[in-house]
C-alpha cells in the first residue's frame, strides 16, 4: 500500500474560504488541496487520473493549471475562466459531484472530503516556486526516487504568468476590470478541446 504524503496540513479543522480577489494589475490564481474522504489511498490510480482531468476540462467556469494526485489528496492551481465565473467553492462542489458519479468503483463512494484548502496567490508569490515544492511532495513520501517517475501530475492550460507579466503591461497604460482579465487570458494556452480556445479576444 502507498505510503501516505508528507505535507504538513494547516492546523485548522474548517478552513475559512476567503472570495478571489481581483486586483487591477494582478491575475486571480488559486492553490487548491483537497482530500479523499477518510484519507484513503483512492487517487493516484491511471483510471482516476484520466477521470479527474477529463472532468476538470468540462468543469470550463474555472480553469486548471498544474496539478499533482497524490494517494489520498489532491493539489493543483485554477484561475476563473471569465469575468463572471461561478464562485470557487460552487465549481468545487460541481467537479467533485461530477467525479463521484462517474466513479469506477462503487464500494468507495463517497469519494470526496467535504470541505477543501484554499489560498489565492498574492503579490510576490511565485507560481513556479510553489508548484516546485508541491512536485517533489512524492519523492518526499517516498512514492518515487524523482520527480519525473510520477505519473500523476501534470498540466492542463498553461499560466504563463502571474504578478510579473501583467506589471510590465502596466507601463503601456492602467490596466483595470475587464481590461485585466483580457490581458490576462491572452496569457493563457488553452488545450483545442476547451470551450475557451473557441472564443475570440474581449474587445
Amino acid at each position: 500500500m502507498a505510503s501516505r504524503s508528507l505535507v504538513q496540513f494547516p492546523v485548522r479543522h474548517h478552513p475559512v474560504h476567503w472570495p478571489a480577489v481581483e486586483v487591477a494589475n494582478r491575475s486571480i490564481l488559486v492553490f487548491l488541496t483537497i482530500c479523499a474522504r477518510g484519507r484513503r489511498s483512492l487517487l493516484a490510480r491511471p483510471e482516476i487520473h484520466q477521470l479527474l482531468t477529463r472532468t476538470w476540462l468540462d468543469a470550463n467556469e474555472w480553469i486548471v493549471g498544474r496539478y499533482a494526485l497524490m494517494p489520498d489528496h489532491l493539489h493543483l492551481f485554477c484561475a476563473p475562466a471569465r469575468k463572471g465565473s461561478i464562485s470557487l467553492s460552487n465549481w468545487v462542489r460541481y467537479w467533485k459531484s461530477r467525479s463521484s458519479r462517474a466513479w469506477p468503483y462503487d464500494d468507495e463512494k463517497p469519494v470526496w472530503q467535504q470541505d477543501l484548502w484554499d489560498r489565492q496567490l498574492r503579490r510576490g508569490e511565485s507560481y513556479a516556486q510553489k508548484w516546485d515544492y508541491i512536485m517533489h511532495n512524492p519523492v518526499r513520501a517516498g512514492l518515487c526516487a524523482r520527480v519525473d517517475d510520477w505519473p500523476f501530475q501534470g498540466e492542463i492550460v498553461e499560466f504563463r504568468v502571474h504578478d510579473d507579466g501583467l506589471r510590465s503591461r502596466k507601463r503601456a497604460g492602467r490596466l483595470g476590470g475587464s481590461l485585466a482579465l483580457q490581458k490576462w487570458n491572452e496569457t493563457m494556452r488553452w488545450p483545442a478541446s476547451h470551450p475557451a480556445s473557441r472564443q475570440p479576444s474581449p474587445a
